[in-house]
């Protein structure tokens, strides 16, 4: 994966955790989210991928309840929520690892990542105003 563009460094990550290379992911999802959060959210969505993320979050999720201070599984936890559009629990997730030592840039990207998403998708842009309505155009007489 280049070490410089976001989008490879997200697969790369989530290639390394479909794996079960844990350590790689964490650190590669952080240096993608570094570089450029938005990255993540560009990520397919399809109804087979969808599945694969939801089956790395459940293990993730193991990891954190045998270890509740495992703060890479925390933070690839909030990985996969917000992979899914989980974007309020991905938040409460990542705010969880950073409170247990997981604060690196990475970390606090992907929290300013969900945060403004979060404030997209519950307050949403105001609609514009609509057009002055114009007057119907005057009947033309004909010069003579």
């Amino acid at each position: 994966a280049n070490p410089m563009d976001a989008f490879s460094q997200v697969g790369y990550a989530i290639t390394a955790a479909a794996m079960g290379r844990h350590d790689g992911a964490a650190d590669n999802m952080r240096q993608a989210l570094t570089l450029d959060a938005n990255a993540l959210l560009a990520v397919p969505h399809s109804e087979s991928l969808m599945g694969r993320y939801a089956q790395m979050l459940a293990r993730y999720q193991a990891i954190v309840g045998k270890s509740p201070a495992a703060a890479d599984a925390r933070f690839m936890s909030a990985v996969m929520q917000t992979l899914q559009g989980k974007y309020e629990a991905a938040y409460f997730t990542i705010d969880d690892a950073i409170d247990y030592g997981n604060a690196g840039p990475g970390a606090l990207e992907l929290k300013r990542l969900l945060q403004s998403t979060i404030r997209e998708t519950v307050e949403p842009e105001p609609a514009p105003e609509p057009a002055p309505q114009r007057a119907p155009a005057e009947v033309f007489q004909p010069l003579m």
